[in-house]
């Protein structure tokens, strides 16, 4: 090989891997600025709310067996439920509050 062959060979591979660095570093900034906007956001979104109370749902009104009383209604379970909802740190935290 001559000179000047081996000259372009070296140019070549140096411009693509240095377009192949600065194209995965833009990516990288790009994503975690990406994460840091939605991490500070999606806290208290409506759309994360939702998806929540609706994992949740059936907590508050599933009836759960218990060695105790049973009751007819489902108010008691229901309000048991609510209270747990309200007075529990990881509502607290689904809650926003």
């Amino acid at each position: 090989m001559s000179f000047d062959s081996v000259n372009i060979i070296t140019f070549v591979t140096l411009t693509v891997s240095l377009v192949y660095f600065a194209r995965t570093g833009y990516l990288y900034i790009r994503k975690k600025k990406t994460n840091e906007n939605l991490d500070g956001n999606s806290v208290c979104q409506d759309d994360h709310y939702k998806r929540i109370l609706d994992s949740t749902h059936f907590v508050e009104t599933e009836r759960q067996m218990n060695k105790g009383e049973h009751f007819d209604d489902e108010t008691v379970y229901l309000n048991r439920a609510n209270n747990i909802r309200l007075n529990t740190d990881f509502f607290d935290w689904v809650n926003c509050r």
